[in-house]
């Protein structure tokens, strides 16, 4: 951007140490050690854009130690723009997340949502919805829980509609009860 003028600085990889003191506050002992890695895909026609692609946090009892326990979070983008014009992108719109947790010796959990975005109107390119998908269906992308978002002319956030899958709501004025599935 701007002929290599403009520079974006990003996390690349941090660690953490957590220490304890102990009674008599004269010596310290390592508790934890937290690495967090973060990776980037560049987007665009000449790679001048980049979105967080994955988070993996991994936490040890030593800097050298096997792993305690590891969350990692990935997320997709959205490459339809709307727009041909690479300026006019709604950068960083998020359209999936996954967190998946591990802990040695135990069974890995993973969570999902993904999000949708208006298409047209005042609020075009803004948030609209959130599904939490459930767990069993994660593949399938089927939906339990839902997030209606709602904003005034300006764009501010008036209200945030959340209904589980037996509930439809259409738009952000009504809400319908679906009859014909069990709560």
């Amino acid at each position: 951007l701007n002929g290599g003028d403009t520079v974006f600085p990003y996390l690349d990889i941090s660690e953490e140490f957590t220490y304890a003191l102990n009674d008599d506050a004269t010596s310290t002992t390592l508790k934890s050690v937290t690495e967090t890695d973060n990776h980037y895909v560049k987007t665009g026609s000449q790679d001048s854009h980049a979105n967080l692609e994955s988070i993996t946090v991994t936490t040890k009892a030593t800097a050298n130690g096997a792993a305690l326990s590891t969350v990692v979070t990935t997320n997709e983008y959205g490459q339809d723009y709307g727009v041909s014009d690479e300026n006019k992108w709604w950068l960083g719109r998020i359209t999936r997340a996954s967190v998946t947790h591990e802990r040695a010796s135990e069974t890995a959990i993973t969570r999902a949502s993904t999000f949708s975005y208006y298409a047209s109107g005042a609020h075009a390119g803004m948030l609209e919805k959130e599904h939490v998908i459930d767990p069993a269906q994660l593949q399938s992308n089927g939906a339990l829980l839902t997030t209606l978002y709602c904003y005034d002319d300006v764009g501010n956030t008036t209200k945030t509609i959340t209904h589980s899958a037996n509930v439809t709501v259409s738009s952000c004025t009504a809400a319908h009860v679906n009859t014909d599935s069990h709560i």
